[in-house]
């Protein structure tokens, strides 16, 4: 998978540092806040004279790339947007391959087998999606560093500190507020405290870039948005989750209002549902425990990705978290099934596999179906966070 990577990457580079790629967005809003700009963050005139300036001969667009993350994100590619477009762009790989890097040592020990920091990150490499973020030079691999982090400062008691990083992966809010809804109800108090006062911060940030009528008018501009996949930002049927997966069976047959009350109606189920089987695993005598918090903590990050009103195949990097903690799980508890094993580990295989990701993104245009395995990999989770521990037998003293 590695080596296909490496081949479509060396294939593309030169049309991906000319524009092609989905950083465009990211440096054009580091340009205009950096320029003073920042009131008309969101205006297509703006968005497309800055993207026009820097990547002129992108000749498969004949309007902006909306920029649709939240305002206070800009700042951070600011820096960036002093360097031209194709130095900043190998900058921002070269920085999300470092922060892979941390995240790989930071999970390392989830990896079955004891394999270490090297092969998990060849593990994260030979992953689709991570591959697409590289590609693309999107921001996923951050939102991951942020969920990593936060989970290693939830369970070594720094949940102050854990909430206000997951307020910092805000710019994609729809991929934080399930997850933090979760936590909360484990009553993690002191998560929801740090998340607050950091996001409080934040807002004002945003409202001293864009304006507080802009910030004020930001919800509708991001929701209309959503609403027109004629200007090719938002084609549900792209989206490997649960609102992909029902917009592509229920369009034309249902009203697109009650599609949409349906995604939100089976996506609080989902969230309380996995907020729930984290309580009673924790009811259940393993609060606390290593087990109790990687699984737990692995179902709310499956299940944030699954509901998220907004993912595209680079998001889905979020997954290496369940993917990693759930597979060790099965492979180490003996008590688990045979048949359990297998359907995993082909599970595990047809994740890993970047041709049927292809197919289904590029040949087909029906990525939605990949809802499909992790609605599959959410059912082994909770399977496994049920099953019963492998029996220890005692050892028989001699005399």
């Amino acid at each position: 998978m590695i080596a296909i990577h490496a081949a479509l990457f060396w294939t593309l580079h030169r049309q991906l540092r000319q524009g092609y790629s989905d950083f465009t967005i990211l440096y054009a809003a580091g340009r205009i806040v950096r320029t003073g700009l920042g009131h008309q963050l969101y205006e297509p005139q703006t968005q497309w004279g800055i993207e026009q300036s820097f990547a002129p001969r992108v000749d498969i667009r004949h309007g902006p790339l909306p920029y649709n993350h939240a305002p206070f994100e800009a700042w951070i590619f600011a820096p960036l947007s002093g360097f031209s477009f194709g130095t900043a762009y190998v900058i921002w790989i070269a920085v999300n391959l470092l922060m892979l890097i941390v995240v790989a040592r930071l999970t390392c020990r989830y990896t079955s087998g004891g394999q270490g920091m090297g092969f998990t990150l060849l593990l994260f490499l030979a992953f689709f999606p991570v591959f697409v973020t590289l590609l693309q030079g999107q921001d996923s691999i951050l939102l991951l560093l942020l969920y990593v982090s936060a989970f290693e400062c939830v369970f070594s008691n720094r949940s102050f500190l854990a909430g206000m990083l997951l307020a910092v992966g805000c710019f994609k809010l729809h991929l934080v507020l399930p997850l933090v809804a979760i936590l909360v109800y484990q009553k993690y108090w002191r998560v929801l405290a740090g998340f607050a006062v950091c996001s409080v911060f934040l807002f004002l940030a945003s409202v001293a870039t864009i304006g507080w009528r802009n910030m004020m008018a930001y919800p509708h501009y991001v929701w209309s948005l959503n609403q027109r996949p004629d200007i090719g930002a938002v084609k549900p049927q792209l989206m490997p989750n649960l609102r992909g997966l029902l917009d592509g069976f229920l369009h034309g047959r249902l009203s697109s209002m009650f599609v949409t009350g349906l995604v939100f109606v089976v996506s609080a189920t989902l969230v309380l549902l996995a907020a729930e089987s984290w309580r009673r695993m924790r009811v259940a005598g393993m609060a606390g425990s290593s087990r109790e918090q990687s699984l737990g903590f692995s179902l709310a990050v499956l299940t944030t990705v699954i509901v998220s009103y907004h993912l595209y195949a680079y998001d889905a990097t979020l997954l290496l978290i369940p993917i990693l903690v759930v597979g060790k799980a099965v492979i180490q508890n003996k008590e688990i099934g045979q048949l359990l094993r297998v359907a995993t580990l082909l599970l595990g295989v047809t994740l890993f596999c970047t041709p049927v990701w292809a197919l289904l993104l590029f040949k087909i245009g029906y990525l939605n179906l990949m809802c499909l395995p992790l609605l599959f990999l959410g059912w082994v989770t909770l399977k496994v966070m049920f099953a019963p521990l492998p029996q220890v037998v005692p050892a028989v003293e001699s005399y």
